[in-house]
């Protein structure tokens, strides 16, 4: 059919319609028209019957019924939701609908069930539990159901004339444009006005334009009513004690730049948004938060918080006047001030940084410069004593361990169940996490268990093959294949290879930089799993494929002959890299490729920002390809932490639950580097013999913190106890009996003899000397006796015994640890035994 065709028909549907609408137009129907328009006014009644309205919501509600980990994650946060209401008995949970949304709070609303969105089930159940008060309030109270629905009802019409004709509008638009002749042109320009002039007289002269007036105006009424609404669930959360949970999550929204993308969209969208913008609720809300404190923060004496003098600041007025006022507020959290204030540190040099600071103090008070997440705290309980002022976790009273002391790295050793990650190490994530809030670190966590370290807003990124939501990328984030070969071959190779197989180790590095370095000069990309594969196993169809792409780019020639030289290498009588390509092929598993060939891969080079990471080891499923990935974690984190472009502003946390199985020599070289680039490892292990034996005192000489926990090993006992070194006491023992004349030592004394001894020094010794030569030291001693008569005496001798002696390591009370701590300037506290149950 030509164009001149289509115009035609175009013309004769018109034509068509015109007639009609004239006899209509003329008649005008007045009878039936009338009879129509009551009875839509009428129908209104149906809203009313439960059956008809659950079927009418149901056409306009969008969704899927909750899976069973989510109706039981919504139900726990109803339960609570519905105390915070003042109901005592939640009664029987509501079915759950989840519309596949990334909004706050749904749009739709059901007789039956209540809905959320896809955005507020991923939530940790506080912030949850204050979007079902926001969806209770909002979408259950008859202020809202009622008028809402008869709104949406008698606009119905308004809103199909609103498509339609944008439909009429752009179709006939569009056909005009694409069409090049002049005659089809005013065919089809004769044709749109045929259309459009015959409805504007049907609803001009018509009384059905009455009914159109009707529509828009009621249309009109919801976007406003729809927007109040909103606010008024607002401040209703705000009045049951969510209002910060709800601020954390609208601010979240802002900064994701949802406000924005609203902002973009098409006018009559906007004009039809029966919701206000993100940021209009943050200000709404914001003067209830900072202007009615919690009674306990109304303390007697309160001081104003003193913000650093940034020169910047001076350019700022309204900043300032902002940071004045927030800093006389004694609802400021200590969470939020350490947050503002190191933003207003890193904007002296980060220009982008201060434009956002500026703004938004102003806009959002406390809640300016949060964190990516959107969160400004961690959920739930606290697991430590967290002190983010000084950056530290306390264990017992004073004893605490700070980013600086965790620079030095820290090895915490105890046999299972002795507490070592419940009392150290959740404590020191649980700081990194918070630090990461505030902007003054990151944490990448390995989790072997999968499950020591999962908790609700802990983590940015959760890396788990068993549910792939983040990727991980095999290479560390890098450009440089002689890097990225380093890094995995690191993971691939065992750290225990001796050195008569060395050459098989430099062997399989060249053998990976030989693949990779071809691949990324062709590609501009890493190769997937199943690519690098095959490429170490020199397969024809994939070498050709990357010597296709190679060609015409400079120093193609040198690229194939390094895939020449693999080919050779693999078709030799001996591969020395076949232990390298058989290790990595136990990568090659659809769950481990879904999260190594990940589109949008977590890359270590992020630890560089404030990123919070676990990496969940499904060691029951894969148990050597878990080893491998952990393997690269470490060496990836610690050629990243260390390298010269790290951020030293940031300390980037790296803790390691089971770090015997994970560190190799370039790992526990590695350690010492660390402290310069503002950088830590925390490795727990069960027993100093799941090192390699060959890098135990590498480790324990490269740690600066060390914490054993009681029942440990006898050899690990011991090697702590010699760390912890030696110290002069003073025996004195006093005896009574016959006197012969002459001095006893207290060995000889007769009769009743008490000892009594004291500590002359606890300086520890640097861990050199044996058992025996302790021995030897402690038998050296000065023996002076006193005779006060016949048959009395005192005697007193200096002995060198160990601060803490193996038996005493062994034997630590349950939920007691022996912690030794020193810091990055060389300033060293213990050894001490810290009760974490305390």
């Amino acid at each position: 059919m030509t164009w001149t065709t289509m115009a035609l028909r175009v013309l004769q549907l018109a034509l068509s319609l015109w007639v009609i609408s004239l006899v209509v137009g003329v008649t005008r129907s007045t009878v039936v028209v009338a009879v129509a328009e009551v009875l839509f006014l009428a129908s209104a009644f149906l809203l009313f019957i439960p059956s008809t309205a659950e079927w009418a919501r149901g056409r306009l509600a969008k969704g899927r019924d909750a899976t069973p980990t989510e109706v039981t994650h919504l139900n726990s946060a109803f339960a609570t939701a519905m105390q915070s209401l003042g109901v005592d008995e939640a009664g029987e949970a509501p079915r759950w609908r989840v519309e596949d949304s990334g909004e706050l709070t749904s749009r739709s609303v059901g007789v039956d069930s209540l809905h959320v969105t896809g955005y507020a089930v991923t939530l940790d159940e506080q912030h949850l539990q204050a979007v079902l008060v926001h969806e209770i309030n909002h979408h259950s109270s008859a202020a809202y159901s009622v008028p809402e629905w008869l709104l949406r009802w008698y606009s119905a019409p308004a809103r199909w004339l609103a498509i339609a004709a944008f439909w009429a509008a752009i179709a006939p638009f569009a056909l005009f444009s694409t069409v090049k002749r002049v005659g089809t042109r005013v065919l089809i320009a004769v044709g749109t006005l045929t259309i459009w002039l015959p409805v504007a007289i049907y609803f001009g002269l018509g009384s059905t334009g009455f009914l159109a007036f009707v529509s828009l105006t009621v249309m009109a009424l919801g976007v406003w009513h729809g927007r109040r609404q909103t606010l008024v669930a607002d401040r209703a959360t705000l009045n049951s004690g969510y209002g910060a949970e709800l601020v954390d999550l609208l601010s979240a929204k802002v900064h994701a730049g949802q406000d924005a993308a609203r902002a973009q969209r098409h006018w009559w969208v906007k004009l039809l948004d029966t919701a206000p913008s993100y940021a209009s609720r943050v200000r709404a809300l914001g003067p209830d938060l900072t202007t009615r404190p919690p009674a306990d923060t109304q303390l007697a004496g309160f001081t104003p918080r003193k913000w650093p003098e940034w020169p910047w600041l001076l350019e700022a007025p309204e900043a300032a006047a902002a940071l004045s006022a927030l800093s006389h507020d004694p609802a400021l959290a200590d969470h939020d001030a350490v947050r503002i204030e190191i933003a207003g540190g890193n904007a002296t040099t980060d220009v982008a940084l201060r434009e956002r600071f500026v703004t938004e103090i102003v806009e959002l008070g406390a809640g300016a410069v949060v964190h990516p997440s959107g969160l400004r705290n961690l959920p739930g309980a606290r697991v430590g004593v967290q002190d983010l002022g000084s950056r530290a976790v306390h264990f017992a009273g004073p004893i605490a361990l700070s980013h600086e002391m965790m620079r030095t790295s820290m090895l915490v050793v105890g046999p299972p169940g002795s507490g070592k990650t419940h009392s150290v190490a959740r404590p020191v994530v649980e700081n990194l996490a918070l630090s990461a809030l505030t902007g003054s670190a990151s944490v990448v966590v390995i989790d072997p268990k999968g499950d020591d370290f999962e908790r609700a807003g802990w983590f940015d990124v959760t890396i788990d093959p068993l549910n792939p939501t983040h990727g991980l990328s095999l290479f560390g984030g890098t450009s440089n294949p002689d890097i990225a070969a380093d890094r995995l071959a690191s993971a691939l190779i065992p750290p225990n290879m001796s050195d008569d197989k060395a050459y098989f180790a430099d062997a399989s590095k060249n053998a990976l930089y030989d693949c990779l370095a071809p691949f990324r000069a062709a590609f501009d990309r890493w190769p997937t799993v199943r690519e690098l594969l095959r490429l170490l196993r020199a397969e024809q169809q994939a070498t050709d494929q990357v010597k296709a792409r190679l060609k015409g780019l400079d120093g193609a020639r040198e690229w194939r002959e390094r895939l020449d030289s693999r080919i050779r290498q693999s078709r030799g009588g001996h591969d020395p890299a076949a232990s390298l390509v058989e290790r990595f092929s136990r990568l090659d598993r659809p769950a481990l490729r879904a999260v190594l060939d990940h589109e949008s891969p977590f890359e270590m080079n992020d630890i560089n920002t404030p990123v919070r990471v676990r990496i969940a080891l499904p060691e029951a499923e894969y148990p050597e390809a878990s080893a491998i990935i952990a393997r690269l974690v470490v060496s990836q984190f610690v050629q990243t932490a260390s390298s010269a472009r790290s951020n030293p502003r940031i300390f980037k946390g790296l803790v390691i639950d089971e770090a015997g199985r994970y560190v190799n020599e370039y790992v526990a070289r590695g350690v010492q580097r660390l402290r310069s680039k503002n950088a830590g490892i925390v490795m727990l292990t069960q027993s100093l013999s799941d090192f390699p034996h060959e890098l135990q005192n590498t480790i324990f000489g490269s740690t600066g913190c060390k914490a054993v926990f009681g029942g440990v090993d006898p050899d690990t006992a011991e090697q702590f106890s010699r760390w912890f070194g030696d110290q002069w006491e003073a025996e004195v023992t006093r005896s009574e009996g016959q006197s012969t004349g002459h001095s006893r030592s207290s060995g000889e004394s007769r009769g009743l003899s008490q000892t009594r001894g004291s500590s002359w020094s606890s300086t520890p010794h640097s861990g050199t000397s044996t058992s025996s030569q302790r021995q030897q030291s402690q038998q050296r001693h000065v023996s002076e006796t006193d005779s006060y008569s016949s048959n009395q005496s005192m005697s007193t001798r200096w002995v060198e015994r160990a601060v803490m002696s193996t038996s005493d390591i062994i034997h630590l009370p349950t939920g007691s640890s022996a912690m030794f701590l020193s810091s990055a300037d060389g300033s060293r506290i213990g050894p001490m035994t810290v009760d974490h149950r305390a």
